[in-house]
């Protein structure tokens, strides 16, 4: 599974947000600038993320964007699934799939997608945002080498 800079976009700027918390919005320049992402590519972003229902936005000159939930209810799963459609393997529907004329290997490819569809549900599902802040924050910890 390729995932694209969108989807990698969307969550350094949740991230931040997350980080932010609470009630307090973060500008899309703001959020830009932070997470090294052109503003306008940004802006569409955040437009899908707010149409999932990822985030709210505030207007006004206190305004900005806010995660709709906390950040340990928001999964990378979710994210990836606002961004890029729905997290599925392999051909859906009996007119996408190749005419093998095998209908027990169909059975087995199809049955193999789902698997590795569970799977990525499986890793992805539970992965929160708020996971990723503890993960980002525990990277760029420096280590104190004094005695």
């Amino acid at each position: 599974m390729l995932v694209s800079m969108r989807s990698d976009y969307a969550l350094r700027a949740l991230r931040l947000l997350g980080r932010r918390g609470g009630d307090a919005p973060m500008k899309t320049a703001d959020i830009a600038a932070q997470a090294h992402v052109p503003e306008k590519y940004l802006e569409a972003i955040l437009v899908s993320l707010r149409k999932a229902g990822l985030i709210r936005s505030r207007r006004g000159p206190d305004g900005g964007h806010l995660l709709a939930r906390p950040a340990h209810l928001v999964s990378v799963a979710e994210v990836l699934a606002s961004i890029e459609g729905p997290l599925t393997v392999g051909p859906r529907r009996e007119d996408e799939r190749a005419p093998s004329g095998d209908p027990a290997m169909d059975a087995c490819l199809h049955g193999v997608w789902r698997e590795v569809e569970q799977a990525l549900h499986g890793v992805l599902g539970p992965i929160t945002i708020d996971d990723i802040i503890r993960r980002a924050q525990a990277r760029s910890a420096t280590p104190d080498f004094n005695i």
